[in-house]
Order: structure tokens, then C-alpha cells, then sequence
């Protein structure tokens, strides 16, 4: 079966480098269509979301995840609370979310994020698993929890 793609998803999966996450991709892509990040968000994360369920997008895993080590970590009953004192960014985590954060202290890979998640929850499909972490994370990322890997690497 041959698929063909539009304009759009061409000018998209043409940003797809193996270099960027998600959120340059919509930088990138919003600068190449000259439309604000906000309008092009949710459709550029539905068609990346697409290719992956499908099996047509893999996760680039050379890179571990990086935490921002300015983040507060403030555990409660049923989840924990993330804080960013810098901008006031406050993000509440539930037990998953909470499960997923730890596990990004050290060095990791989102698969490797999976793996442990998958073990810690062995009645939920992993395709579940992989989808509702990837988004997590994602989020985590685009809310500015992790860090820069060029920063990391120039402080290393």
C-alpha cells in the first residue's frame, strides 16, 4: 500500500532529522509556514503521533534525558508537584507522572523509561505505556523541565 502525503506532512516529516525533538520541529516548522507555533501545535503533534503509532517514526535514543536541576520535586499523597522557580511553571505529576520524573534523575533513554514503566504497571499494554509516556514527556519537555543537551554538554 503506498500512502502519499500532503504538503504539510511532507514540509513536516522533511524536519525529521534524528536532531530534533518535537518542539524544534514545530519551531522549524512554524518559521517555514510563517504561522505562529500555537496554530500548528496540535496538528503537527497529531501527525507525528500518527507516524509513530503506525510504526513509521522511531524515538532517536543516542540521547539520554536530561533533568533541569532547578526544578523542585515536592512529593504529595498521590502524585508530587513539579516546580520551576525561574519562570513560576508549576506542573502537578500523578503517581505515573511522579514514577516517570524519578526515573529521569539519572542518566536515561525514553525506551528505557518504557521498559522500567512497563514492569511497574505489567497489566497495561505496553503500547498504552509507550504512548501516554511519550506524551508526558514531551510535555515535560516543552514546559522546560529538561535540560538542553548543548547546555549539558557545555558544562560537562
Amino acid at each position: 500500500m503506498v500512502h502519499t502525503l500532503n504538503r504539510t506532512g511532507a514540509g513536516i516529516l522533511h524536519l525529521l532529522d534524528g536532531h530534533r525533538n518535537v518542539r524544534e520541529v514545530i519551531q522549524a516548522f512554524s518559521r517555514m509556514c510563517e504561522q505562529p507555533e500555537e496554530v500548528l501545535r496540535k496538528d503537527v503533534e497529531h501527525f507525528l503521533s500518527d507516524l509513530y503509532e503506525r510504526g513509521w517514526l522511531m524515538l532517536n535514543e543516542r540521547h539520554n534525558l536530561l533533568i533541569n536541576q532547578e526544578i523542585v520535586l515536592r512529593e504529595e499523597e498521590g502524585g508530587a508537584f513539579l516546580f520551576e522557580p525561574d519562570t513560576g511553571r508549576l506542573c502537578h505529576l500523578n503517581a505515573l507522572g511522579t514514577s516517570i520524573w524519578k526515573l529521569c534523575r539519572k542518566p536515561i533513554t525514553s525506551a528505557q523509561i518504557i521498559d522500567e514503566i512497563c514492569k511497574e504497571y505489567p497489566a497495561t499494554p505496553q503500547e498504552q505505556i509507550s504512548k501516554d509516556c511519550l506524551l508526558f514527556l514531551e510535555e515535560l519537555d516543552q514546559l522546560g523541565f529538561f535540560a538542553n543537551r548543548e547546555d549539558h554538554e557545555r558544562d560537562s
